[in-house]
């Protein structure tokens, strides 16, 4: 696990139920079920998982459903074109199966970060869209520049996002109809 990662699962460890500022974004009728750091979510079409940094099972609105939470100090990493680049062609199946997850197609994903659509569609999946009303992916960044503020509002507007602000939480609804909960937390080491 990186820094930003272990900052993450310590404030979830010593909260004992939702951290402040992830109740903050939640709203104060949130309700924690329980959450796992370091969770493995495997993915078709590939044999490495995607990490959800902390997930948990939550209430929020009066809907059950699942967050994760991606901590970073340094932004994003590769775009989805440099990520397939390095595969050499490989990895169609796998950003496949994630844009399914989405509810986008690859084309439009090109240049966005490969790592914030393979965590989100990870916690879609973990959330399970039979049982749960929603899935969220909430961003805790550590970066006093907010390295990767941007890539995530593009993401977030290619899933129907207007307005993307940090500090702040706001709903997506998906073509079939599915919820995801987006939202940037600027944090700080302790």
């Amino acid at each position: 696990m990186n820094t930003a990662a272990l900052a993450v699962v310590d404030r979830w460890e010593s909260a004992r139920g939702l951290p402040p500022e992830i109740s903050e974004i939640l709203g104060t009728d949130a309700k924690m079920g329980y959450a796992e750091p370091g969770l493995d979510v495997p993915l078709d079409g590939g044999s490495t998982p995607s990490r959800c940094d902390v997930f948990a099972k939550v209430e929020v609105e009066n809907m059950r459903g699942g967050i994760a939470i991606f901590a970073t100090d340094d932004g994003f990493e590769e775009t989805v074109r440099q990520w397939k680049e390095d595969r050499e062609g490989e990895g169609q199946e796998r950003l496949s199966a994630v844009c399914s997850a989405l509810e986008v197609r690859p084309e439009q994903t090109q240049d966005l970060r490969y790592k914030l659509m393979h965590r989100t569609a990870a916690v879609i999946l973990k959330a399970d869209k039979r049982l749960a009303k929603f899935a969220g992916l909430i961003v805790q960044s550590f970066s006093p520049e907010q390295k990767g503020l941007e890539d995530f509002k593009a993401f977030c507007m290619l899933l129907g996002a207007k307005d993307v602000e940090p500090d702040k939480s706001f709903w997506v609804k998906r073509p079939s109809g599915f919820k995801i909960l987006l939202a940037w937390v600027d944090s700080q080491y302790p």
